[in-house]
Order: C-alpha cells, then sequence, then structure tokens
C-alpha cells in the first residue's frame, strides 16, 4: 500500500509539473510571478537569504554528499542518494535546456548564470530534503527525533525556494516546477529503493 501511495504521489506532482509547464511557455504565469515576488520583498533581509540560498547551491550539497558517503554506515543507503542526486541533476540541466527560460529581468542579488525554468535549487534541495526525510523514517531514531528532523528539513526546503525569488534569480513559476519535480523524483527514488529492498 505505501509503495503503491509514493507512484501515486510521484505521477500527480509530475502531471502537475507538466501543466504547470505548458501555463509558463503560454506566458500565462505572469500575474502568479508577480504577486510572489513583490509579497517576498517585504521581508528585507538580504543577508539571510544569500546565506539561505548558499545551503541549496551545487558545492554544499557536494559537501554534504561526501559527509554523508564518509561517515554514514549503511553506505548502500549513501551510495543510493549519490546516485539520486547525479541523476536530478542531469534530468534539471536537460530541461532547462529544453525550456530556455531566460531568468527575471529584475535586481539580481547574486550573480547565476544559464536558463531559468525549472529553478535547480529548488528541485536539488526537494530531491536531497525529501530523500533524507525518507531514510529518517526508516532508522532506529525516537519518534521525537524523527519528526524534528522532518521539521528541520522541511523548513529547509521552503526557505531555499523562497530565496531564489527574493534575490530576483528565479520566478516563482520556476520554483513551484522544481518543487513539484523534486517532489515527483524523490517519491521514485524511494519507491524504488524499497522495490529493491524487498527484492534483496
Amino acid at each position: 500500500m505505501k509503495k503503491n501511495l509514493l507512484v501515486v504521489g510521484s505521477v500527480i506532482c509530475f502531471v502537475c509539473f507538466l501543466v504547470l509547464a505548458i501555463l509558463v511557455t503560454m506566458g500565462s504565469t505572469t500575474p502568479f510571478d508577480t504577486f510572489v515576488y513583490q509579497g517576498i520583498q517585504t521581508i528585507r533581509i538580504p543577508e539571510f537569504w544569500k546565506f539561505i540560498t548558499h545551503l541549496g547551491s551545487f558545492e554544499v550539497i557536494v559537501l554534504f554528499l561526501v559527509f554523508i558517503a564518509i561517515f554514514w554506515r549503511q553506505k548502500r543507503n549513501s551510495l543510493f542518494l549519490i546516485l539520486c542526486m547525479v541523476m536530478e541533476a542531469a534530468l534539471n540541466f536537460g530541461l532547462k535546456f529544453i525550456f530556455q527560460r531566460p531568468r527575471p529581468s529584475v535586481l539580481h542579488l547574486v550573480e547565476e548564470s544559464g536558463y531559468s525554468f525549472p529553478s535547480g535549487h529548488a528541485m536539488t534541495i526537494t530531491t536531497f530534503g525529501l530523500l533524507l526525510i525518507f531514510f529518517l523514517w526508516q532508522s532506529k531514531l525516537s519518534k521525537s527525533k524523527k519528526i524534528l528532523g522532518s521539521i528541520f528539513l522541511g523548513l529547509l526546503i521552503l526557505l531555499v525556494c523562497l530565496s531564489r525569488v527574493y534575490l530576483g534569480v528565479h520566478y516563482a513559476s520556476d520554483i513551484l516546477a522544481g518543487f513539484l519535480l523534486g517532489s515527483a523524483f524523490s517519491l521514485f527514488c524511494y519507491y524504488f529503493y524499497l522495490h529493491q529492498k524487498k527484492l534483496s
């Protein structure tokens, strides 16, 4: 039953991403993008947002993965996580090349290059965070630690996503697309993980 729910959730997130991608190509997300950008600009703490966005950067995620590979005793799980993140990065790169959406024409508070849709930061931190949450609940930690860890990772995903809009390097629709696709991908990866674990 759990595995079936993972598949259903993955498909729903992917279909929502496809609908959003169509709306983006039609230019129908402008009101949504403008509303979110103007709203987040009211929280004027740029140094905080710059620090938060750095936590979702490629370099920091790689450092996390190296740390996990060295210190996580369950080497099979760490290898699986690394493989998932490599595939996620390749998928995001390919989709950016397909859509080729320019970045917002507003003031960028950090330097970024490349295309905008879907957001690499949002997709990466969502995939990474959700997979860690899944593995967290598979561990033997106490329920309270699992809940606290899940809340921390959930907040990290949310804040990294919001930081990209505040800093002007992504439209809100880029972020939502990255979140949906990251969710779909992580749910599918975890389904595959459980399936392989059952077979072994």
